[in-house]
């Protein structure tokens, strides 16, 4: 929950944000309406190819129903849920041992701190904290046929289309996506290098599509290494035959490794991860978003969370390291891939 105001309206900010947590009342209009468009959100999001293909690889990698919960794909939602479940589950919502206020702007800290302790102070902690990550089993195959649901859409825009079509016409011929995922390292320090070899690889893939009139409708986006999942992942879109994204990635890979090998290029993958990590980085949303994505992490590991730490530590590990250091990283995380892709799909 995200709440923006003038540096001096920190305090009535606190203050309505308490009120609108703990004094929220939920009446069962406004609960079915709540439902309703969580539940068509979630059709939307679960039935997305990407996702699709990206809960494929979560059940094939991690057997916690933790994982099971936050990336199934298909899976309705809140199907049978009722008032009462609703009121009790917001009620486990507001519990202290949840909340985290993350503040940055010029705020004098001392009035925060105290204004926080008089809006919240009073809520009590029942909750117990959880390890939240599990052991992923590694990649024991390239590739993996999945299974998919194709949602029928249409180009036509709704003046034209009428009340509604005369004729359904079915298809077969889909261009779905593909997607590589590669194992991620854990050690913090190699951390880094990962996702600026992952950012590069995108940004040689994405040439390689604009450079080619047979690839041009294709594009690329990266699945970035999060606290919960120890892997990375590059979505390919658009993909006609299984061979032209075997033939884009593993010309990007050799180039990947052509540029690691050689100075100027090394500086380029350096640079272009500082620009895409630090993008935004000065304006003081986007510093909240970090901050909370830093938590996040060392939770996850049961780690002692150090602000300077979170803020240069992957600062210094990248502009720090010398071609060896990924050329390393390469090895032992690029050589090795899981390949998914849609039953569909033509190779």
């Amino acid at each position: 929950m995200t709440v923006e105001c003038l540096a001096g309206d920190e305090g009535a900010a606190l203050e309505a944000l308490a009120e609108a947590l703990i004094f929220c009342d939920i009446v069962p209009v406004e609960a079915d309406m709540y439902l309703s468009s969580r539940k068509s959100l979630q059709i939307i999001k679960s039935q997305a190819m990407p996702r699709q293909l990206y809960a494929a690889g979560i059940k094939n990698f991690y057997k916690a129903p933790l994982y099971k919960a936050l990336y199934a794909s298909g899976q309705e939602i809140l199907g049978n849920a009722s008032y009462s479940q609703i009121l009790e589950a917001y009620a486990k919502l507001i519990d202290a041992g949840r909340l985290e206020i993350i503040a940055v702007g010029n705020f004098p800290f001392e009035k925060l701190s105290a204004k926080a302790e008089e809006f919240f102070g009073g809520l009590s902690s029942s909750w117990e904290e959880k390890a939240w990550a599990t052991q992923a089993k590694p990649i024991a195959k390239n590739s993996m046929r999945v299974k998919v649901k194709h949602t029928f859409l249409t180009d036509i825009s709704a003046d034209k289309a009428g009340p509604r079509p005369a004729v359904l016409v079915p298809t077969t011929d889909f261009a779905d996506p593909v997607q590589y995922w590669f194992s991620a390292p854990q050690d913090e320090k190699e951390e880094a290098l990962f996702d600026a070899l992952l950012l590069e690889l995108h940004s040689l893939c994405q040439k390689a599509f604009a450079g080619s009139d047979r690839y041009k409708k294709m594009s690329a986006r990266i699945e970035e290494k999060s606290p919960l999942v120890a892997f990375g992942a590059i979505t390919f879109f658009n993909v006609q035959y299984l061979s032209d994204a075997d033939a884009i990635l593993e010309g990007a890979l050799v180039k990947l490794r052509e540029e690691i090998e050689g100075l100027g290029a090394l500086e380029r993958i350096k640079s272009l991860w500082l620009v895409k990590t630090f993008e935004g980085a000065d304006q003081n949303l986007e510093g909240a978003r970090r901050l909370a994505k830093s938590l996040d992490k060392a939770r996850v590991r049961g780690e002692a969370f150090e602000l300077c730490d979170a803020i240069v530590g992957d600062y210094e590990n990248v502009t720090r390291a010398e071609s060896a250091d990924f050329l390393s990283v390469y090895e032992r995380f690029f050589n090795k891939r899981l390949k998914l892709y849609s039953d569909a799909a033509k190779k």
